[in-house]
């Protein structure tokens, strides 16, 4: 086969492929994207009730809610599983020591809710100063 027809080929089926994963159709492009949850004041308000309770433990450290300004409500869900996985990532308005490196603070931190509103697993974001 002459090249001018291997670059021709190769044009057409490039061009077939990326056509093909776009849904150019009125019906596709007027459907709003689901939105799943517009309760998010909710959320952050059962987060701040769990760490009332104690449930958010940073190195030792009990965070309380006047440490803390919550950011972002976050929902994932997994492709087996109807109910989301919720987390809040905040930050602490007073970075916190890490133990063990002096040049590391958190700064922020996230955690992950149960459905009863429970802090189930939390992670600390670190920066090094």
């Amino acid at each position: 086969m002459h090249p001018r027809h291997l670059l021709i080929v190769f044009l057409l089926l490039a061009a077939g492929f990326s056509l093909a994963s776009v849904n150019t159709s009125s019906e596709y492009l007027k459907k709003p994207l689901p939105q799943p949850h517009n309760n998010y004041e909710q959320v952050v308000k059962m987060f701040l009730l769990a760490v009332d309770r104690g449930e958010l433990v940073v190195f030792e450290n009990t965070i309380t809610r006047s440490m803390l300004e919550p950011q972002q409500v976050k929902y994932v869900y997994t492709l087996d599983n109807n109910e989301p996985i919720i987390s809040i990532y905040s930050l602490l308005r007073q970075p916190i020591k890490i133990p063990g490196m002096p040049d590391c603070t958190a700064g922020g931190l996230e955690a992950t809710l149960d459905m009863n509103g429970n802090i189930i697993n939390s992670s600390v974001h670190i920066s090094s100063n």
